[in-house]
Parts: C-alpha cells; structure tokens; sequence
C-alpha cells in the first residue's frame, strides 16, 4: 500500500466512528460495535484487527489488475442490461480487473461477510493486501511464508498498519506507546 492507500484506509476507518456515514449502509454491526463509542471500545481491544476488519469491508485498494496468463472463456453475468450475459473468451496477456472487495466478502470464506466483526476467526483470509496477510504466518518474523504464497503481497502492510494505529489513537486523544 502507497501513502494515497493508507489515507484511503484511513478515510475508512474515520467512517467505523461515525454513527451517520452512508457508506456504513453496507455493513451489519452487532450488539457489541452498534455505536460508534462500543466501536472505540472495540478498536482499544484489538487495535489491529480492528484496522485489518474495517479494511476488509471497506479495502483502500477495492481492485487490482492483472494479465490473463492464457486464453479462457469467463462467465459475465448480465448487470443493468449493459452487459452482454454468457461466456466470454478473453486472449492471453489481455488485463483483468480483480475486485477484492467482493472477495472480502465471500460467503464461502468469512462466516457472515457482511458483518463487522473485529474479532473474526476468518479475518486472515482477507486478501486486503494483494493476499492472505497472516494466512501462512503471524508474526513479521515469519512473513516470509506469506510473501512465498502471494508474489504480490504488499510489502507496506505492517507499516500500514502502524501507520493507521498511529494516526487514529492520535485522532482518538490517545497517548502513543513509543512516546510523543
């Protein structure tokens, strides 16, 4: 994630702290975050994820693009009636966007995609970073096993992640761990 990535994430976040966003519309709270100050409370519990929760559901980066590595006929579905509806042969080496925002929220991954849910079993699932950040590994000591699994994961992410905790527990009056 680029500096223009972390803003957009930080825009998110800003959002999970307001009870009137629109863009809120989108995602289920449950009892325990159904008030912007019960989700102050949950993002003091587990300040990361948190971050990586509201990044799931709202990514900084919604789509990346990437080669076909090969011909392949892949189904459009019809939207609006703008589309043409069946299958479509696209050639090799043509780019294709990839949406990760609708990945984030795949039933067949995360229980309830839907639902804001810092403290998700599935939450390393999220492929917010170009790939499963925590999938392989948990530690930065062990990254390795993350970054071999997806070429392209973000070599930024735990610095995205200081960087938004930073910024938001300044936002929030908080007094930094390493000091002023």
């Amino acid at each position: 994630m680029g500096i223009c990535a972390v803003c957009n994430g930080l825009l998110a976040i800003g959002s999970f702290f307001s009870d009137e966003n629109e863009e809120l519309m989108i995602v289920k709270f449950e009892a325990e975050t159904s008030t912007s100050e019960r989700r102050v409370k949950a993002y003091l519990a587990d300040k990361e994820a948190f971050i990586r929760e509201v990044w799931r559901l709202c990514p900084p980066i919604p789509a990346v693009t990437a080669l076909m590595n090969h011909e392949g006929a892949i189904y459009w579905p019809r939207f609006f009636g703008c589309f043409g509806k069946g299958h479509k042969v696209v050639r090799a080496n043509a780019p294709r966007q990839l949406v990760i925002s609708m990945a984030n929220r795949d039933a067949a991954v995360f229980l309830e995609p839907k639902v804001f849910r810092p403290s998700r079993p599935d939450l390393h699932m999220a492929v917010t970073w170009n790939g499963c950040f925590g999938k392989y590994s948990t530690t930065e000591e062990s990254a390795r096993m993350d970054e071999a699994a997806y070429p392209r994961i973000c070599p930024g992410r735990y610095l995205s992640l200081d960087l938004a905790k930073a910024v938001v527990d300044a936002a929030l009056g908080l007094e930094s761990e390493d000091g002023p």
